[in-house]
C-alpha cells in the first residue's frame, strides 16, 4: 500500500474514498493469500491421509507437524475457537514441544 495511505490509516485521517481504495485492496490481497492458503490446506489434508496410510513408519521416523493459520476474515468460521485451519501430527509430548518452540518464537 502506498506511503500517504498508510500514513493517513496510522493518523486517522482516511475519508470515504481512501476507506474504499483500502477495501478493495484487502479485498484482492486476501484473495491471494486464501489461493495460497488454500493450497496449504490441500496439502496438509494429503499430509494427514499420508501419515494414517503410513503410520507405523510415520511414528518411527518420529514425524511432528504443528500448524495453524487465521486472519480477520476468515475468524469465527472454523471449527476450533475460531481457527479455521489447525492441523497437528505427533505424540502429544513433542507437539507440546513443538508449540514450547513457538512460545519462544513469539516471545522473542
Amino acid at each position: 500500500m502506498e506511503k500517504q495511505l498508510m500514513d493517513k490509516i496510522r493518523n486517522h485521517t482516511t475519508d470515504d474514498i481512501d476507506k474504499e481504495m483500502i477495501i478493495s485492496r484487502l479485498i484482492v490481497a486476501h484473495k491471494q493469500l486464501k489461493a495460497h492458503l488454500d493450497n496449504i490446506q490441500n496439502e496438509l489434508e494429503q499430509i494427514s491421509d499420508f501419515c494414517e496410510e503410513n503410520s507405523d513408519e510415520v511414528k518411527l521416523l518420529e514425524f511432528r507437524l504443528c500448524f495453524a493459520f487465521d486472519d480477520g476474515l476468515l475468524h469465527g468460521k472454523g471449527k476450533v475457537n475460531g481457527i479455521p485451519c489447525i492441523c497437528a501430527y505427533g505424540a502429544k509430548d513433542e507437539l507440546e514441544k513443538l508449540v514450547e518452540g513457538f512460545k519462544k518464537v513469539i516471545d522473542s
